[in-house]
């Protein structure tokens, strides 16, 4: 079972992992090609502001017990392309953030990069195939981190298209493709007609590439079952997030045709 690294006690060392999930974003400044430094982060770029209220007060055995807002477009340091909203949950047991990342992005961003220039070691990067109910699959990437002796991290993460469209994660230092298990599982047994339909296309050359990411610490070892309600509590937050974009997106291109 994993060991609270941080509690409700000790909320401003969340606070600290927070900064320090922000800041991972910070070499893509060097990474991602693609990426215009010209555009200002926030409602002018057609970035979505969001609310605490985006996502439930609860999910599960979880509490929102925060919510950290980005920082205003005039308040940010020049040359920053990221915007990023943060929830912390808590079941009180351990604590976790979840983060709605939006930058320049118009393909796929990788964030073992990015915790791999933050210092991280990635010991295992595994990718999943949930099933959609509208048919085909959305793929979610777990990484399990290492940093030192004691410290460790899981992340959870996901991208899709300004349209919706989920992407898939290329098969980059991973495992072969797993089949869910768990809870995971149990989703492939309730869609697996929807699963065998029509596949959603990904393609590529979006607009803009929307992220979501589960991030904790921990010290011993993390438990399937946490895993599973880890799992869980993000798939659950980025269909809240993926549906809050659609509407606004919606909306942005009607007023910027």
């Amino acid at each position: 079972m994993a060991t609270v690294v941080q509690n409700k006690k000790k909320e401003p060392r969340l606070a600290l992992v927070l900064v320090a999930l922000i800041t991972s974003l910070a070499v893509l400044k060097f990474l991602n090609a693609k990426v215009s430094l010209s555009k200002v982060p926030g409602p002018e770029r057609g970035d979505m502001m969001l609310q605490a209220e985006a996502l439930p007060a609860e999910i599960g055995e979880w509490k929102q017990v925060r919510f950290d807002a980005p920082s205003k477009p005039e308040e940010l340091p020049d040359g920053q392309f990221w915007w990023v909203h943060g929830w912390m949950w808590s079941n009180e047991n351990i604590a976790c953030l979840i983060s709605l990342d939006q930058a320049d992005w118009t393909t796929w961003h990788d964030l073992s990069v990015c915790y791999k220039a933050s210092g991280w070691t990635i010991s295992e990067r595994s990718i999943y195939e949930i099933p959609e109910q509208g048919g085909g699959t959305w793929h979610v990437v777990t990484l399990d981190l290492q940093n030192g002796a004691n410290q460790k991290g899981f992340v959870v993460f996901s991208l899709f298209g300004s349209d919706g469209t989920p992407m898939d994660a290329p098969q980059i230092d991973a495992e072969a493709q797993k089949q869910a298990d768990g809870i995971l599982a149990r989703m492939n047994e309730r869609f697996r007609e929807k699963k065998e339909a029509e596949p959603i296309v990904k393609k590529w050359g979006h607009e803009r590439v929307i992220q979501s990411q589960l991030f904790m610490t921990y010290s011993g070892e993390l438990s399937r079952d946490t895993r599973e309600s880890l799992m869980a509590l993000y798939l659950e937050s980025r269909q809240y997030f993926r549906n809050e974009w659609n509407r606004h997106w919606a909306d942005w291109k009607q007023k910027n045709p």
